[in-house]
């Protein structure tokens, strides 16, 4: 069984998708030291993230993340935010900074993963279809645990998993913001096919 994909946006290939496999990258982050955090506007209130030497390690809304690591530097115009930046205004359909997955389990690296390199911008899957490509398709629960356990929203696109039946099953963040996403994916994608 394959994905279902609700438009005709072409899927991300592994070449131009989310590097989420936890190895050092070309660029800032392979020469960072220290960690650096950042925090960028939106209209669904401020985000932020963390970012190590492997990648962008952790993001979420600001009231979620706590105060930020003490040895950790603030940047806000780190590649990291100003993609995370142009994501929520409806600029950008792919990220290029490398996502470090090196601290989640097998299982849910694995369909996090899945979900970065196969379900592309203004597409959706379910957790049957995404439990399908893990090669588990008896696993939907479980993809749907991993996918909650998601540290980096967003550039692991969770809010792209449906429920089999079409609903929009769960978001961390609220139904009304997973809603709004997927909305501004399809307007965006829509809007680019009609090019």
């Amino acid at each position: 069984m394959k994905a279902r994909r609700t438009s005709k946006a072409p899927a991300a290939t592994s070449a131009t998708a989310t590097k989420p496999t936890g190895t050092l990258a070309t660029g800032t982050l392979a020469t960072a030291t220290k960690p650096v955090w950042f925090e960028v506007p939106s209209d669904f209130g401020p985000w932020r993230g963390l970012v190590t030497a492997r990648g962008l390690a952790r993001l979420t809304t600001a009231d979620r993340f706590g105060p930020p690591p003490t040895d950790a530097t603030r940047d806000d115009a780190h590649s990291a935010a100003v993609e995370v930046r142009e994501y929520l205004a409806g600029r950008r359909r792919e990220f290029s900074v490398p996502v470090d997955l090196s601290a989640e389990p097998p299982f849910r690296r694995r369909v996090l993963e899945l979900l970065t390199s196969r379900i592309g911008y203004g597409e959706t899957t379910s957790y049957r279809g995404l439990a399908t490509l893990a090669g588990k398709p008896k696993a939907a629960r479980a993809v749907g645990q991993a996918v909650g356990k998601n540290p980096v929203p967003l550039v692991v696109p969770c809010h792209r998993v449906l429920e089999t039946n079409g609903g929009l099953g769960g978001f961390g963040f609220g139904l009304p913001m997973k809603r709004a996403l997927l909305a501004m994916e399809q307007t965006s994608a829509a809007g680019r096919r009609g090019d």
